[in-house]
């Protein structure tokens, strides 16, 4: 038995290291039993004295968010996930007071209208740490507003009927919880009338949702007439703009989603009829990168296209039996009533006619031809490099042409490079003056093809991400002679890469306050320039800046409100909204260069685009975003706090919809 317990109390030390607690099961002996129930008695009131578990009193207003005026007929339900603490508890003046929440907690609040003028709502708020038992911790102001029912109508734009089956949604939640499906805004279907109706808070501003994919196959199921309020696949409304909008027109996609698919059969011919087999065609949009195959037995360029109201088919210029044929293209769109528009352009008898819609579309073509090669050179078609995946460009000329490697470039025009006084001995930047040139050369590869009618141009890595590019196609050489013709078409073709950031998520722990100071919690980033002279900055109050992550082009939308400041240690109750991002669109942060240098440093810019910072604590990067809080304060240290809180609550472009609270430091 001793040999038994020893080893029995040698799991009860390793048990009590880890919880502190013994379990006990009954095993039939009772003794044994006894002595471990006490034991555990007598552990958990160590523990108890040992490790307290302290409360805190809740204390907050609720407010009117129109004009901050106080609310009494309002009840406050305060809850843990797992525990009710305050049911429906009545406000006084205003003010609510909630004593013995646990400290370190999450809490839902609920705020109620006894009388149901304004709309329920919820905030999720996490309860502070503390040691000390009475703690009070002031959650400031809830802020709640009337309600108001907006009433919404989606019409089949076919058969101008109603279209049923939406549910719009919208959460004016505060801070982000696990129940916040609980307290939505859910529309319901007035089928007398033909319109979705949805009550939601008149005051407040998040978006009201609907998907219009219905079997969830990631794409819509109808078409808009107009993509105001269409957002990927949902329809997408701020709360604030219900009563603006017009009645939203759809028609349904059906099964073969945006586009259409057909097979065409082009059939290129000399004056006399003949077919011609030297020739060839291609379609490069968003829909189709395809080249034509010959069909010998059908004497046919044909392909398969795809389209959603309309492609183009170019023919490069092309020799045959002694023939020069110029370039020539057809344009093939549906009309209104569902027929297609065929017309060609820079072809024998241009024409323009309409055809019943098909599967497979037959169409002639005669080319323009002359005796001799012309050393005229024009641009046929050229391609948006902001539509290609890779960011490439792909230009067809009238006639053959080659090029140089030297005659062929990309240049981020965002871009720019640094050279400090301190880097070399060998350049010619003198110490004390930081050298920033606009402009980055980006290395490209290109290829000529369909009897040198067509230039591709493509960036060996990949581009920046949502900055300004330009192509240069410099001299082309032309005929046999290789004449030297240097069009203006292609001397700078701008377009700006793709927007979206995708390897990387959107993280709001990323925005950051900085007053621009050349200090950081008092004390000066850079000590001295790059002549090694001292830099005499000094922590003081400026003015502070939110700054965003580059993937916050990521978002369908951003609103944020200021809830609180703190200025060398005094709260305030500023209160101030910024719609940063509506409908996919920034619009109120500016991209801005962040470059690190000493206040007393010479800094010289040199054919820059955008603007730049140099005295911030975030690290040196390039296209970030900021926005002006118009605070004035200074660096965060910790005798003198300086700080600004805020609600957020974003969408990202696949829908996903996020709502919270962060308090920021001033760097």
């Amino acid at each position: 038995m001793n040999f038994r317990l020893s080893k029995i109390f040698v799991a009860i030390a390793s048990g009590v290291a880890l919880s502190g607690c013994i379990e006990v099961k009954d095993d039939s002996n009772d003794e044994l039993t006894a002595a471990l129930l006490e034991q555990n008695r007598i552990l958990s009131e160590q523990s108890n004295q040992e490790n307290p578990v302290y409360t805190v009193t809740l204390a907050g207003s609720v407010v009117d968010v129109f004009d901050g005026k106080i609310i009494d007929n309002a009840l406050v339900t305060i809850r843990t996930p797992t525990t009710v603490i305050a049911d429906k508890v009545a406000v006084t003046n205003g003010q609510v007071v909630v004593e013995g929440v646990p400290s370190n907690t999450s809490v839902e609040i609920v705020v109620e209208s006894t009388d149901d003028s304004f709309v329920s709502r919820v905030f999720y708020r996490q309860t502070l740490v503390t040691t000390t038992a009475n703690a009070v911790q002031d959650l400031g102001r809830f802020e709640v507003s009337e309600g108001e029912t907006y009433a919404i109508e989606v019409v089949d734009s076919q058969l101008n009927t109603p279209i049923e089956g939406l549910v719009f949604t919208g959460s004016s939640a505060s801070g982000a919880g696990s129940t916040v499906s609980n307290y939505l805004h859910v529309s319901s279907f007035d089928a007398v009338n033909g319109v979705y109706n949805i009550t939601v808070p008149k005051f407040i501003i998040f978006r009201v949702t609907a998907s219009i994919d219905a079997d969830r196959d990631g794409r819509r199921d109808y078409e808009p007439e107009s993509f105001s309020l269409i957002s990927g696949t949902q329809i997408s409304i701020s709360s604030t703009s219900l009563n603006d909008i017009s009645t939203l027109r759809l028609a349904p996609l059906g099964d073969n989603g945006a586009a259409n698919d057909v097979e065409v059969r082009l059939s290129i011919i000399d004056a006399a009829g003949n077919p011609l087999e030297n020739g060839s065609a291609v379609i490069g949009d968003s829909f189709n990168d395809t080249v034509a195959e010959y069909n010998a037995e059908t004497q046919q360029y044909v392909f398969d296209a795809s389209f959603s109201s309309s492609f183009r088919i170019d023919i490069p210029a092309f020799s045959e039996e002694e023939k020069n044929y110029d370039s020539s293209s057809v344009t093939v769109s549906e009309d209104s009533d569902g027929r297609l528009r065929i017309s060609t352009s820079n072809s024998n008898g241009d024409s323009f006619y309409t055809i019943p819609f098909t599967d497979v579309i037959d169409i002639p073509l005669q080319p323009r031809y002359t005796n001799s090669p012309s050393n005229d050179l024009s641009i046929v078609f050229r391609s948006n490099p902001s539509e290609s995946e890779t960011n490439g460009l792909s230009i067809f000329y009238s006639s053959g042409i080659s090029v140089a490697a030297s005659n062929v470039s990309l240049i981020n025009q965002d871009g720019y490079s640094v050279v400090r006084g301190n880097d070399s001995d060998s350049d010619t930047i003198l110490p004390g003056t930081t050298l920033i040139t606009g402009g980055v050369s980006v290395p490209v590869t290109f290829t000529t093809s369909l009897n040198g009618t067509k230039l591709n141009v493509e960036p060996v890595e990949e581009l920046s991400k949502n900055d300004s590019h330009s192509y240069k196609i410099g001299a082309l050489n032309v005929g046999v002679q290789e004449q030297s013709i240097d069009l203006s078409g292609d001397d700078n073709i701008r377009f700006s890469s793709h927007s979206l950031v995708d390897e990387v998520a959107f993280d709001i722990m990323k925005l950051a306050l900085d007053n621009n100071s050349f200090t950081s919690n008092g004390e000066a980033i850079v000590t001295e320039n790059t002549a090694g002279e001292a830099s005499s900055t000094s922590n003081s109050n400026r003015t502070v800046y939110l700054f965003f992550p580059p993937e916050l082009n990521q978002l369908q939308q951003f609103v944020l409100r200021q809830t609180g400041l703190i200025s060398d240690g005094q709260s305030r109750t500023d209160s101030r909204e910024y719609e940063i991002v509506r409908n996919g669109l920034i619009r109120s942060a500016s991209r801005v260069n962040l470059v690190s240098a000493a206040e007393n440093e010479n800094v010289d810019r040199r054919n820059t685009n955008g603007s730049f910072f140099y005295g911030t604590a975030l690290s040196d990067q390039a296209g970030i975003y900021f926005t002006n809080t118009s605070a004035f304060l200074s660096d965060n240290i910790d005798v003198e706090i300086n700080s600004i809180t805020f609600d957020y609550a974003y969408e990202t472009k696949a829908g996903e919809v996020f709502t919270g609270s962060l308090t920021l430091p001033v760097q």
